[in-house]
């Protein structure tokens, strides 16, 4: 509902709602949502370098914490949006090395199927057959 009114406000209006808006979505503990909260603000937000590290750093931090590795990685998806190059190549690598992890053979299914969007077209071969 923020986002619709967001056009519509005064920029004072608009610094003192995205403040709010930040303050709120560090506040939700479901890291997920709190991922998909931010990418959703980020395009309103003017942040300064270091503003935009800790946006991205703050959720990254805590979905490498995660010890469950499904819910690790579908963190680390949602999250790779608000990434640079460099670091969804990183995060994609990590990703794919903590899918090993997942026991249940559906869930590991699941979450490789969710890494097959944002993964480069070379790192779809597997074995002379191209996967998604």
């Amino acid at each position: 509902m923020l986002l619709a009114l967001l056009p519509h406000l005064t920029q004072p209006q608009k610094e003192t709602a995205l403040e709010e808006a930040l303050r709120a979505v560090r506040m939700d503990e479901d890291l997920i949502q709190q991922a998909e909260m931010l990418d959703a603000l980020k395009p309103y937000l003017s942040l300064s370098e270091l503003e935009k590290r800790v946006v991205v750093e703050e959720p990254l931090t805590a979905a490498r914490a995660i010890r469950e590795p499904r819910r690790r990685v579908e963190m680390l998806v949602v999250l790779l949006p608000q990434l640079t190059q460099p670091q969804k190549d990183v995060v994609l690598e990590e990703a794919l090395r903590v899918v090993r992890l997942i026991g249940n053979a559906v869930q590991w299914a699941e979450a490789l199927l969710k890494l097959m969007p944002p993964m480069p077209e070379r790192s779809r071969q597997c074995g002379g057959w191209e996967v998604g």
